[in-house]
């Protein structure tokens, strides 16, 4: 295996900074009996290698080898839904629609997408609450 250029291993970790959300596509690890297709969890650092080690959501700690596993970033629409629903498992949680609660709420907690739809999107938040639905465009703006 020829080992990726520093210019390379710069790329990847200005891409995936610690903390970013990815998904799964595929990984070749023989070893890999945890992690599948879809598989999500956050970026925790990448080494000289520019292997990619994520602390995945089903506890697995197995990182991407570059060129070898795939994997992409979580779109914005997929941010948005996996944070609103982080805040209905919360203990206290109020009702969803009680938008001004559920900003605050996903405010202490750091959610910053579903902070900023709420923010930005006041008129779509409660057909977003009623059909989990997004409009397309809400993966092409630019966030604020």
């Amino acid at each position: 295996m020829k080992f990726p250029s520093k210019e390379t291993v710069k790329m990847v970790r200005e891409q995936y900074p610690q903390g970013t959300r990815v998904k799964l596509i595929s990984m070749s690890d023989p070893y890999n009996t945890a992690l599948t297709a879809g598989c999500r969890g956050s970026v925790s650092h990448i080494d000289d290698t520019a292997t990619v080690f994520v602390e995945w959501d089903c506890g697995s700690r197995l990182g991407c080898v570059y060129g070898e596993d795939s994997f992409r970033k979580l779109t914005r629409s997929e941010l948005i839904k996996e944070q609103a629903r982080a805040v209905t498992k919360l203990p206290d949680c109020p009702n969803m629609f009680s938008k001004n609660e559920v900003f605050e709420i996903a405010v202490e907690q750091g959610y910053n997408e579903f902070t900023d739809f709420i923010f930005t999107h006041s008129d779509l938040y409660g057909e977003f609450i009623l059909t989990g639905e997004l409009p397309a465009e809400i993966d092409t703006e630019e966030t604020i």
